[in-house]
């Protein structure tokens, strides 16, 4: 029984045929307590997958899907963009224990569309308003392990409103700053390790928003 699945968004629910060189999933076994939904919390779920590689092994394989992504939805990253500079934050990250300079980005809340989370989450750790936001990719961020997507938008501030940035204690942030654009390339190759923000940045010079 693979009950589980019904759960899961359709994408999330192909079972795949190893004999086409996919990792197959197949039946759970009744009863057992290693395979499905193993935890779940507000934020996301884990799911391990009775499973027949394409060599014929069988085993399991694990992934995490977020639990907005249930609901069609995805997590989001904000570049925030002056004229002439953009905008990063100094967030200490549980996972690393370590201090990071990132682009905001979040869970996308329930009940917000893309564009509203965008300019929540740029709310939330910046203090900033958008004047206007625009949808310009999506990142996969770790296509082993998590099922959902990221969307990436761009979030155009007025100039004379950066000096109103506020850091967000409670999302652990200590600082924010706005790079020129002129010192971006070095900035990033010096201080930024996060995959999600550094996508980002690609999206935007690929639009052409980053001269």
């Amino acid at each position: 029984m693979s009950d589980y699945l019904d759960r899961l968004p359709e994408a999330m629910r192909d079972r795949g045929n190893s004999e086409a060189g996919e990792i197959e999933i197949l039946d759970r076994e009744p009863g057992d307590p290693t395979t499905g939904i193993v935890f779940e919390n507000r934020w996301f779920m884990v799911v391990t997958d009775p499973v027949r590689f394409p060599d014929g092994r069988t085993g399991t394989y694990s992934r995490v899907i977020e639990s907005a992504a249930l609901g069609g939805h995805n997590g989001t990253v904000v570049v925030p963009l002056t004229e002439d500079a953009v905008g990063f934050v100094r967030i200490f990250r549980h996972a690393t224990r370590s201090w990071e300079w990132e682009l905001p980005r979040g869970f996308r809340e329930p009940g917000l569309d893309g564009e509203a989370n965008a300019r929540n989450e740029l709310l939330e750790e910046t203090g900033l308003e958008a004047g206007s936001v625009r949808l310009v990719g999506r990142v996969n961020p770790n296509t082993g392990l998590f099922a959902g997507s990221i969307e990436v938008f761009v979030a155009q501030i007025a100039r004379g409103e950066v000096h109103r940035a506020e850091a967000s204690r409670s999302e652990a942030i200590r600082e924010v700053r706005f790079v020129p654009l002129e010192e971006l390339d070095e900035f990033l190759l010096d201080e930024v390790t996060c995959g999600l923000s550094l996508n980002a940045i690609f999206f935007a010079k690929l639009q052409g928003l980053l001269r």
